[in-house]
Order: structure tokens, then sequence, then C-alpha cells
């Protein structure tokens, strides 16, 4: 007779102690097999990509999908545009648009008898004309009363519109604009002069006579009240880009004007100023003197043209060739550094 041996089974049914102890430990002995194995390098060609928190069968990271790239590109436009711009460049390209002015005023002071920026002299011939002056072949009242009526509209719109934006007046899309309204106007004169649509090819007009082009004075009048808003509102008093009065006084009683030529005599009333303070107070005359240059150099340019071509279209085609190279310049300017105070905000 055979006696079958069988394990020992626990009240509930479940095998001994001895097998349990036995399946814990093979339990053990595969976790560990386990852990060796993830510890192991990868093959070599072959990797593994593991989350953020560590789990190796996690799904793999997002990658960035095309409307995801595209959201970012605009943003970063949005923010070039939108943003303000440093000013530190943006005195040498009003010095650069000072140079145009003069191309411009001698461009429609011979060609239309008015001056379309230099506003002092167009309320002089209008009040002389309605005082009853010299006789009216001698002065375009017309063209002066419109120029200067249609500089001080522009300017007021310009003016305004600018401390609207929330970065005030040199938020980069605005200067960008309000250079091409400055710049593109003065092509059409030009180029309407240069098809013969009116006879300011070969002559000099009569100021008498010049009261006809009084819709190129406007066009032209307009875009200077554009400029010299957005040069008064950008912070840089030194360049008022279409007037030379007050640079000229400002430059001669300036206390640093002789500096270094004759320092002992260049620090009244402020002879212990020096370093940053110094360089400041140079810098300030250096741009006043360079606006001068400029503004000097734009007449003598036109003045040469004109004698030699006898056409104002030559001067307005200049002019408005190198005020559309300013207006892009803006768009290389560096941006306002995020510590900066916005204009128009409270400090």
């Amino acid at each position: 007779m055979t006696v079958s041996r069988s394990a020992p089974s626990s009240p509930d049914g479940t095998l001994g102690p001895p097998v349990d102890e036995l399946h814990r430990a093979l339990s053990r002995a595969s976790k560990a097999e386990e852990k060796e194995h993830d510890a192991l390098p990868p093959p070599k060609g072959q990797s593994i990509r593991v989350h953020s928190y560590g789990s190796a069968d996690a799904p793999p990271p997002s990658t960035p999908t095309y409307g995801s790239s595209w959201l970012a590109a605009w943003q970063d436009q949005r923010r070039f545009w939108l943003g303000a711009v440093d000013k530190e460049w943006i005195k040498w390209q009003l010095v650069f648009i000072s140079l145009t002015t003069g191309l411009l005023d001698v461009a429609t002071y011979t060609g239309f008898g008015v001056f379309c920026s230099y506003q002092t002299g167009n309320t002089l011939l209008v009040f002389i004309g309605l005082a009853g002056g010299p006789p009216a072949r001698y002065i375009a009242v017309k063209s002066a009363a419109i120029s200067l009526g249609t500089f001080l509209l522009a300017g007021l719109v310009a003016g305004q519109l600018c401390r609207l934006l929330p970065n005030g007046p040199r938020t980069r899309w605005w200067l960008f604009f309000s250079s091409m309204l400055q710049a593109l106007p003065v092509f059409i004169p030009a180029i309407l002069a240069h098809q013969g649509f009116f006879p300011v090819e070969q002559e000099t007009p009569k100021p008498s006579g010049a009261d006809q082009f009084w819709h190129m004075v406007i066009v032209l009048s307009a875009a200077s009240g554009v400029q010299m808003s957005m040069a008064r509102t950008v912070e840089c008093p030194e360049i008022p880009t279409a007037l030379l009065t007050s640079p000229y006084i400002d430059l001669l009683s300036d206390s640093h004007l002789l500096y270094p030529l004759l320092p002992r005599f260049s620090f009244q009333p402020d002879r212990h100023v020096s370093g940053a303070a110094l360089r400041r107070k140079l810098s300030v005359r250096a741009i006043r003197l360079y606006y001068i240059l400029a503004f000097v150099l734009g007449i003598v340019i036109a003045a040469f043209v004109r004698r030699h071509t006898r056409r104002p279209a030559d001067i307005l085609f200049i002019a408005g060739a190198l005020r559309t190279l300013v207006a892009f310049s803006f768009l290389a300017n560096r941006a306002e550094k995020a510590d900066a105070t916005p204009m128009g905000s409270p400090a």
C-alpha cells in the first residue's frame, strides 16, 4: 500500500510556510534582476527615452508643432514692432533727417516760393501779405498760408496720436510708419515735376505764379509736420530738424563750447564737472554741432543740384531716397531695456 505525502496546508487553504517563503524569494530575485537590467547601459546605437520624472516606459515628450512655432514667431514679431526702441541711435537718425530738411526747403522755396519745413518764414510771408506789405507779385501768400495750415494740422494729429501708444512715441512701428509718411509724399511732386505736369523744371517760378502749386505744397508740408512732431516727441531736444536759430544759441552758450581747447574757460559755472556728467555734456554739444552741419550741408547740396540741373525734382528725389533709408534704419534700432521707464508713463 502506497502512502502519498502532500505539503502541509494552512488553515486558510494556502501552501505552508516553506512554499510561501520560496515564492517570496523568487519574486525578490526577479525584481533584483530587473533592476540590474535597467541599470545596464543601452546597447551601442540605441538609447532609452526617460520621462522628466524618471520613468523609462513613459511617453516621449511632445515635439513643437507647426502651430506652436508659428505662434512663437508671431509673438516675437509683435514684441519687435510694438516695443519701444532705445534712443541711443535716434539722435543720429534725426541728424540725417535734418540734412533732408535742408534739401527740401531749398527745393520748395526755389520751386514753389514758400517753405515747407521752416514755418517761421511762412508766418512772416503770410502776415506781411495780410498786412498789405509788398505787392503780391513778390510773395506767394496763398501757398505760404496753405503750407502753414497744413503743417500745423499734420503736427497736431501726429503729435497727439503718438502719445496714445502704450510705449510712447518711440514705439518701433510708429517710428517706421511716421518716417515713411515723411518720405513717400516727397516722391509725388518729384514724379509729377519730372513728367512735366507743372513747369518747374527749367526756370524758377515767380512767387506770384507759385500759388498754382498749392496742392504740392500741401503734400510736402504735411510730411514736414509729421517730421517735426516725431523729432520733438522722442526726447531729443537738441535736434528740432527744421530750424537753426535756437540750436545756434544753444551751441554758442554751451559752457563746454571751448573744451578741450581752452578747458580753463570751459567750465563756467560748472567747472568741476567730470566723469559721466562731462561726457554727457560733451555729447550734447557734439550733437548740436552735427545737427547744424548736417542742415547746412543739405542746403549746399540742394543749391549745387539746383544750379547745375535747374530741376527741383532732382532735389526731391534725393531727399525722398534719404528719408526712406532713415525709415528702414529704425528696424535695426536696439530695443529699449526692460528696466527703462516707457515714455508717457509715470516714473
